[in-house]
């Protein structure tokens, strides 16, 4: 278990407060109150899947910390690593065991999670980050369940599964977008996915005042698609929750690289969620990021 430990300035002078002025032009200001984000991966997923962004954040970004990871198992018992505490940005993972589950049940699984931490831990407001089908995990468990919970404040959605899945059924352009992000043809139920009438239909109990950033990819092979999810599934997103307040954020990333698990991998990604998040860039120590030749990241 790791205690931090906070520092109490006490400013004495105007030399401090220029002091401290200085300090604030490279820090970010602290959070009077810490808004925990928490990471789902999705359906085949794991710890891995989510790995890799919480080490960036918490390696550079000023503030941010894995604070605990949840594993919840089928049977519904939580497995809670680490201790909560109130950092500027604590992170908190959450771990499906059975990780080929259908929606509906990793809804429960959530639910239970997200209902820890706020007895819990006291978490009253949170961010949510998903990956694949953990996007449409958390949209659904906050339809339906939001006010059980935290509350929600800015959901960031990772190659989304919102309408079919690549080569499951879905195809390379077999459904289109209209200008409203209407699609003209909703895929049904399966074994694992609700029907995308379902979320349309559940949408208007999705707290209209939340913002969301919806990041999604194309190889640029001539399938419109990150690979696994095309661009109309990920899209779509924005039909279902076409009754927010806020203007849902749209990142298209363009190139080889942001593939469907490469999107989870990028740095690139990363930052746009950090500024999302947090208005934050990384800091000095991160590694330099760069698109491959031919790659773009534009926002929509």
């Amino acid at each position: 278990m790791t205690v931090v430990i906070g520092a109490t300035v006490l400013l004495f002078s105007s030399l401090v407060i220029m002091a401290s002025n200085a300090l604030a032009s490279y820090r970010p200001n602290r959070d009077s109150s810490p808004i925990p984000t928490v990471f789902v991966h999705g359906l085949k997923g794991s710890p891995r899947s989510t790995n890799g962004m919480i080490t960036y954040f918490s390696q550079y970004y000023y503030g941010a910390q894995r604070v605990q990871t949840i594993n919840v198992w089928p049977d519904g018992t939580l497995q809670v690593e680490g201790q909560y505490q109130e950092i500027d940005h604590p992170l908190i993972q959450i771990n499906f065991v059975n990780r080929n589950a259908s929606i509906p049940q990793d809804n429960v699984w959530l639910t239970k999670a997200l209902h820890y931490i706020k007895t819990e831990d006291g978490v009253s407001r949170f961010y949510a980050v998903g990956h694949s089908a953990g996007c449409v995990t958390l949209l659904q468990t906050e339809m339906l369940h939001h006010k059980d919970l935290p509350i929600m404040e800015k959901f960031v959605s990772i190659a989304g599964t919102y309408n079919g899945l690549l080569h499951e059924n879905d195809f390379p352009h077999a459904v289109q977008l209209n200008h409203h992000y209407k699609p003209n043809y909703a895929y049904p139920r399966d074994y694992q996915y609700p029907a995308f009438n379902t979320l349309v239909k559940e949408g208007r109990y999705f707290p209209k005042d939340i913002q969301v950033l919806n990041i999604y990819g194309d190889v640029n092979d001539g399938t419109a698609s990150d690979g696994t999810v095309t661009t109309q599934s990920a899209l779509s997103l924005n039909y279902i929750l076409r009754r927010q307040l806020l203007k849902i954020k749209n990142v298209k990333c363009t190139g080889v690289e942001f593939k469907h698990s490469g999107l989870r991998k990028s740095p690139l990604v990363y930052q746009q969620i950090g500024q999302f998040l947090w208005g934050q860039k990384p800091n000095r120590l991160a590694p330099p990021a760069s698109l491959l030749p031919g790659s773009s990241i534009k926002v929509r």
